[in-house]
């Protein structure tokens, strides 16, 4: 496992089940889901709303895209699953 992978799998131990835990660097909302030992889940839930960042929605959107999808496969690699709940909100959030 890559130090990225056991950071993610200690972070998301740490977090209680159903537990909410927010990425400072990009506004992404994750919600922690156990549904008994073989379903380990991290669901995304919200991206933080671009109005609130120094950057055009567009540039936002991408880098929050990037961020989810680098922390969805470290996750993976640790043995957590990850869903987008989001329905499109970050690759559709004002572009």
């Amino acid at each position: 496992m890559t130090d990225e992978a056991q950071w993610i799998r200690e972070t998301f131990d740490i977090v209680k089940n159903d537990g909410i835990w927010v990425v400072p660097r990009s506004g992404l909302t994750f919600k922690k889901n156990i549904q008994g030992e073989d379903s380990l889940t991290l669901v995304l839930r919200s991206p933080a709303p671009y109005d609130d960042t120094p950057y055009e929605p567009k540039l936002w959107a991408g880098y929050q895209q990037a961020d989810y999808e680098i922390i969805a496969g470290h996750a993976r690699d640790a043995g957590i699953d990850v869903l987008d709940l989001t329905d499109g909100v970050i690759t559709d959030a004002g572009v």
